[in-house]
């Protein structure tokens, strides 16, 4: 006998019938630092009464104490308060120009997976993925060497020297990997760039994706 599905109502050709599911993390772009809040992407007004920055590092702003509170635990846990007065205090002002939206973005995704327990040497050096986001041909893009090699060594090793003051155990990987190597390629290869959010929460801002795909690593809104 043959079987089949019917729709409960009229469906439209094409349309997307997944529903939408949240990024493990989210980052506002560089560009867009100073001029939005880092917890809900709104346009900060000029000369607004109610806006703040964070008391350590100064780098990102907040549109309100709500939202300042909301994005606090993932700024400074994920490493990323002390990743901004680390490399970018410190750093020359030739480098102060380079992008860094992927590191933040790698940083704050591998907190979202540690808080999960969704990361193990075991888990990532057995399939690839990391927290369900492939991370396939990372060890032959690092292999091969040339440009995006040295932006994912570089990158990784800014992300360990900013969690260090936080990490309790380290999870080490084979074949030379880092776990923010991994994360940073992931972000690379799985991130989505969203040019405008309408909702108040960035967890509302979501990529759909096909059932059995994982969620997209990370949204950096411009």
């Amino acid at each position: 006998m043959a079987m089949g599905m019917r729709a409960r109502e009229s469906v439209n050709m094409s349309e997307d019938l997944t529903q939408a599911i949240a990024p493990y993390a989210t980052a506002l772009h560089d560009a867009s630092l100073q001029s939005h809040c880092s917890s809900c992407f709104h346009r900060i007004p000029a000369q607004s009464p109610h806006d703040m920055s964070c008391t350590m590092c100064g780098s990102v702003r907040y549109c309100c104490s709500d939202c300042l509170i909301s994005d606090c635990e993932v700024h400074s846990s994920s490493g990323e308060c002390c990743f901004f007065v680390k490399h970018l205090r410190e750093a020359s002002p030739s480098t102060l120009t380079e992008e860094t939206s992927d590191i933040r973005a790698a940083l704050r995704l591998l907190y979202s997976l540690e808080t999960r327990g969704l990361v193990s040497s075991d888990s990532v050096s057995s399939s690839n993925r990391i927290g369900g986001l492939s991370a396939s041909g990372i060890r032959e893009v690092l292999e091969e060497g040339g440009e995006i090699a040295e932006g994912v060594l570089e990158g990784s090793l800014l992300m360990l020297s900013a969690r260090k003051s936080r990490m309790k155990n380290y999870v080490g990987l084979s074949n030379g990997l880092t776990i923010e190597k991994v994360a940073l390629w992931a972000v690379m290869t799985n991130s989505v760039e969203n040019e405008g959010c309408t909702s108040n929460k960035p967890e509302s801002c979501v990529v759909p994706v096909s059932k059995g795909a994982a969620p997209d690593a990370v949204m950096e809104f411009n």
